[in-house]
This record gives structure tokens, C-alpha cells and sequence, in this order.
């Protein structure tokens, strides 16, 4: 009987020891269920999401990147599109606000399914932090799925966000300026345009 309880204790030991229950885990990432989405307690998590919401066409995400608060006028989101598109476009930027941002997101998903948008930010420059804000600024070119032969699918510009962080320590587009590539001989198939042909 005392063999067995030897092996017995011994037994528990090696059990103790082979689950590693004294040892320290690598912690776990936030859980962010299947949307993807990333409180954005720093500028680059804003823009992670930003660029994550656009590729799989989440308007939820896509929504909650943008500051959205309605009294709040100084940081009240704001679009400013490229010259190009306010030539062709003069009265459709005027009113455009976060609910336009939704509904342009909402149109690109209903159009291309679960087909992905490609985006890419070439010339990403590093984070500017001012007192009250961050500014993110890059080149981009946005690829849409082709769906005919008529279709614009590649978009190419210059962005600027304007990121603030809201008293609940989460960051969020203010500003976003759209800007014609001036290195691209005729460039006008800005992401303004974009918005432009998806917003009717």
C-alpha cells in the first residue's frame, strides 16, 4: 500500500510539473472577436484599423475610426477633397460627414461582395505628434475588384488625417485631405473620385 501511494504522489508531481501551471504565459492580444477591430489607444492602431476596415469592407469599423461628435465643432470630421474632384464635383463635398463616409462604405461592400479592396500607403511617413493631435500622411493607391472593362479601378493620391484623441484616451480621424500625386504626370483618379462615383 505504501508503493502505491509513492507512485500515486509521484505520479502528481510529474502531472504538476508537464501543465506548467507555475510558469508565466505570453499574455494573450485583445480578443477582437471576428471584426478585426483594435481599440485605438495610439495613433498607429487608429490607422491599422482604418487601412483593416477599407481592405474587408467593414462599415462598422470603418465608422468607428471617425470622430463623430455632433456638438464638438473644432474636431467635427471633415473631408477635403482633392482640387481635381472639386472641379468636377463642386456641391458634393459640401455636407460630406461620417454618415457619407458610412454610406460610401456601404455602396463599395453591396458591390463587391466579399471580393477585397487592396490599399497600400508607399511613402508612409512616421506620425507626427502635435500637442493637441497626430498627423498621418502618405501616398496611397487604393485597387478596386474589376468588375468590367469601364470601371476605374485604381485610385492614387496623397493623404493627410488629422488623428485627435477623444477624452477616453481613443484616437479618430478629425481631418482627412485628399491631394493629387503632383509626381504622376495626369494623376486625377484621386480617392475624392473614388468617393464621387460610389456616393450615387
Amino acid at each position: 500500500m505504501r508503493i502505491f501511494v509513492q507512485i500515486l504522489f509521484i505520479a502528481y508531481l510529474a502531472l504538476l510539473a508537464g501543465c506548467e501551471l507555475f510558469t508565466t504565459r505570453e499574455p494573450e492580444k485583445p480578443d477582437t472577436g471576428n471584426s478585426g477591430y483594435i481599440p485605438p489607444t495610439e495613433p498607429d492602431i487608429l490607422i491599422l484599423n482604418f487601412e483593416n476596415s477599407i481592405r474587408s469592407l467593414n462599415a462598422d469599423n470603418y465608422y468607428k475610426c471617425f470622430y463623430d461628435e455632433i456638438g464638438d465643432q473644432p474636431f467635427k470630421y471633415k473631408f477635403f477633397p482633392a482640387s481635381s474632384a472639386l472641379a468636377s464635383y463642386p456641391s458634393l463635398f459640401d455636407d460630406w460627414n461620417i454618415e457619407s463616409e458610412r454610406r460610401l462604405i456601404n455602396r463599395l461592400a453591396s458591390q463587391f461582395g466579399s471580393e477585397r479592396i487592396q490599399i497600400s500607403f508607399p511613402n508612409r511617413k512616421p506620425i507626427l505628434e502635435t500637442p493637441d493631435s497626430s498627423i498621418f500622411s502618405s501616398d496611397y493607391v487604393l485597387t478596386l475588384p474589376e468588375k468590367n472593362i469601364s470601371q476605374i479601378t485604381e485610385f492614387r493620391g496623397r493623404i493627410q488625417l488629422t488623428l485627435i484623441a477623444k477624452s477616453n484616451g481613443l484616437w479618430y480621424i478629425s481631418r482627412w485631405f485628399d491631394y493629387q500625386n503632383n509626381e504622376v504626370e495626369n494623376e486625377t483618379n484621386t480617392w475624392s473620385i473614388l468617393k464621387a462615383i460610389y456616393s450615387n
